[in-house]
Order: structure tokens, then sequence, then C-alpha cells
């Protein structure tokens, strides 16, 4: 009686196919008994690395009392195991998405997907991701561990939040990249950066929108002068409509002589400068007062941008302009009444800007002149 079993416990599944060709049990001297057997790899052979396996013998000696026996070997001289190593691939690939909530301003909240895929024939373990490349401070994970992996498989529960910042659109762009670190069953690391797809470790970029935009208002305390020697107040107002901080932003009004450098101006933000002007002759003959701010500066991609306001500040003539009148009589006797020599609406400087009195006696002698 002659039987061959497999020891090896790992290969339960294994099929033995006999070899016995007379099927009567009985090996006769000489002969030989060739069996086969088929098994399936499974998961766990690739992850150990190979297959170990050896078979046992058992017989009865023909006097039925002694039992014979032996373990396979790779020669007829050893017992030693059959040992088939199996080429194990170990390779991960991590692929990071983003997607923008809202319009993707300050305080907006961007969403990474980190998805893993098994790209070897092994079991990949506890892998655990990491933001690199100029990581994102305030980059929050969940699900950061993934514990076990399949070849094949593909794991997207690990995700990021991340919050935008100022200087991020000023920047126009996140660009970012990520780690992933898993064992193999060897407990070697295997490492993989983040790409736009499985092939590649292209960094991730998202756009984030730049609308730069500077205004100036100015405004004055007035709509009308009348006088030489008026005071006109301006307000000027510069302030950053945009989504960009502005820098280097010069401030200038000849008129007020207002020349001034605003560093920095932030979205939102507003510098305001006060400037008197005094009106002359030139602005009563002229019968205006025309006055342009001007705000010229830079973008964080260093583009030029710039913004004026004007304003007009007319004369103020309402009833236009009265007769010189010459009293030809006055009586400076001290008694309060026309002691003083007037020339009705002379002192209008606005309407008669150029002139001139002169004063002659009874004889035609000149005695009083002014302008």
């Amino acid at each position: 009686d002659v039987g061959v079993i497999d020891l090896h416990s790992g290969l339960s599944a294994i099929v033995l196919q006999s070899g016995d060709s007379n099927n009567n049990n009985i090996l006769e001297v000489t002969e030989n008994w060739i069996y086969k057997a088929t098994y399936t790899v499974t998961q766990t052979d690739i992850d150990t690395g190979s297959i170990t396996n050896q078979a046992s013998v058992n017989a009865t000696a023909p006097n039925a009392t002694i039992i014979i026996t032996d373990q396979s070997g790779d020669l007829a001289t050893n017992d030693e195991p059959n040992v088939i190593p199996i080429c194990s691939t170990n390779s991960i690939a991590l692929v990071k998405t983003a997607v923008i909530g809202g319009a993707g301003a300050v305080g907006d909240v961007i969403t990474y997907t980190f998805a893993v895929t098994n790209t070897g024939n092994a079991t990949i373990t506890n892998i655990i991701i990491t933001d690199i490349t100029e990581p994102l401070i305030g980059l929050t994970f969940t699900n950061s561990i993934i514990s076990s992996l399949a070849p094949g498989v593909t794991n997207s529960t690990i995700t990021g939040t991340y919050i935008i910042t100022q200087a991020d659109i000023n920047l126009g762009h996140i660009t970012n990249s990520a780690l992933a670190v898993g064992q193999d069953p060897k407990g070697n690391d295997v490492t993989d950066i983040s790409g736009t797809t499985i092939e590649n470790d292209t960094p991730t970029i998202t756009t984030l929108t730049q609308n730069p935009s500077l205004t100036v208002i100015k405004t004055s305390n007035t709509e009308f002068y009348s006088s030489v020697g008026d005071i006109i107040n301006y307000t000027i107002q510069v302030k950053n409509t945009g989504n960009v901080t502005l820098h280097q932003i010069t401030v200038t009004d000849p008129l007020t002589n207002l020349d001034i450098i605003i560093e920095l101006l932030g979205p939102g933000e507003t510098q305001e400068f006060n400037q008197n002007y005094t009106v002359t002759q030139n602005d009563r003959e002229t019968g205006s007062v025309t006055n342009v701010a001007n705000a010229t500066g830079f973008t964080p991609n260093e583009s030029s941008i710039s913004a004026s306001d004007t304003v007009v500040v007319e004369a103020a003539i309402v009833l236009g302009c009265g007769s010189i009148t010459v009293h030809n009589a006055f009586s400076p006797n001290g008694d309060g009444i026309n002691e003083l020599f007037i020339i009705d609406n002379i002192d209008d400087t606005l309407c008669y800007p150029d002139n001139t009195v002169e004063i002659y006696n009874r004889w035609g002698v000149l005695v009083f002149e002014t302008r």
C-alpha cells in the first residue's frame, strides 16, 4: 500500500493526480510512479514572496510489518522542501485632485481628494498621506491612514480641506504635492508623490481668479467759490476695489502739491488724504477750479494699474456783475453820514479784475490814485 500526501499546510487546496498506472497500490521493483498536482496561487503566497512545499510517501513492506516513509526533496538524496520564489512588484500611485467651494475668495474652502492605487501585485499596508513641497499651513486631513490596500484596488477615502488665504489669491494659484508612504509585506517602504494621473508626479495646481481694481474718489467741501483767497478743502480717497493686494501706489494731486506713495493696499482697504487749495485771481477770471487726483500702482505680478478722479468747483456769480457807480460827493465831517468815498462794485474783482482809481481836484490836479 503506497500513499502520497502533501505536507505543506498552506497548500491544502492541492489536488493530486494518481500515478499508480496499475491501480493496485503495489509498487513493483524498478517501477516508477509519477504524481502530478495543481495549485492556484493566492495573494498570501505573493505577499509571502514564495511557495514552500513538501510531499511524503508511506508504504508497507512485503512482510506487512515495516512501514517505509520518505519526504520529498529536490534530489533523491535529500529531503529539502521545494521553494518556488514569486516575483513581487511593490508600487503605489497617488493622485491628488482639488475642488474649490465658492468663488475662490478668501475664506473659501478647497477640498482635496487623495486616491491611492496599488499598482503592484503585493498587499501594501499602513499607507499614510503627508503634504509636501510647500506644505499648506492649515490643511486638515481626514482618514489619513489606509490600513491595507490589495493589488489593483483604489482607495479614495482620504480627503483634506484647506482655507484660501489672501496670499494665495495674490499668487493666483495654489501648487502643491502630497506623499504616500506604505509598507510592503517585508516591511519595506513603498512611496509615491502625488500626480494628476497615476502615470505622473505632476503637482496639483488650483488656479484662483485675480480681479485687480483701483478707484480714486475725490470730493470738495463746496460746489462754488466767490472770492480770491477762498479755501477749497479736498478729500481724496484711494480704494482697492479688487481682490489682490496692490503695492507702490503713487498718489498725486498737482493742484495741491500732493505726491505720496502707499506701500501696500489690501482688498477693500482705503487710504484718505485731505488737501487744501487757495483760490487765486486767475481762478476768478477762469470761472472754475478743476482738480484731478491720480493713483498709479502695481498688482502682485507687477502689472501697472491706475485710476483718477476730477472735481470742478465753479465760481459763484449768482447775480451777474454789478454796475460801477461813482458817487460825486461825500462829506467827511464826522457826522457819520457819507463819511467815505465809495465806488460801488469796484471791489468785485471777479467782474473787474483790472481797475485803477484816480481822483483830481477842481483844478485838474491828480491828488489820489490806487489800483
